[in-house]
């Protein structure tokens, strides 16, 4: 359903977000979310986030409600977040679930990779 990895020289955590989830899996997701931000050791607020999406499906509303809710009092939010997904309706559920200023959902890695590697302005 879901798999972190951690970059620590480039501050970034990795994403694979995968199938359909359940509250179950949401509350799995969100232990291990805290556990790498932290394991990053950065300056809150200045790491990013690659989020790859292109094998999950849309979500209920019940998980959307609950990742909202998470993100929304998480303390540390990312600087720049990247959601990479083949399909249109989880692309808009990105945006509802992640409206910030420094955002990109797109279809394509490599755009996403470059957005996340750009100086910071």
């Amino acid at each position: 359903m879901f798999a972190i990895t951690q970059d620590r020289t480039g501050r970034l955590l990795r994403l694979q977000l995968t199938g359909f989830w359940d509250l179950e899996t949401v509350e799995l997701f969100k232990a291990e979310y805290r556990r790498s931000v932290a394991a990053l050791r950065c300056p809150s607020g200045s790491h990013l986030v690659l989020a790859d999406a292109r094998t999950a499906s849309a979500q209920s509303q019940e998980v959307i409600g609950s990742l909202m809710r998470f993100l929304e009092g998480f303390e540390d939010k990312a600087l720049r977040l990247a959601f990479v997904t083949d399909s249109v309706l989880v692309g808009m559920q990105a945006r509802r679930l992640l409206s910030r200023p420094h955002l990109l959902v797109t279809d394509n890695l490599a755009e996403a990779e470059a957005y996340l590697a750009a100086p910071s302005s």
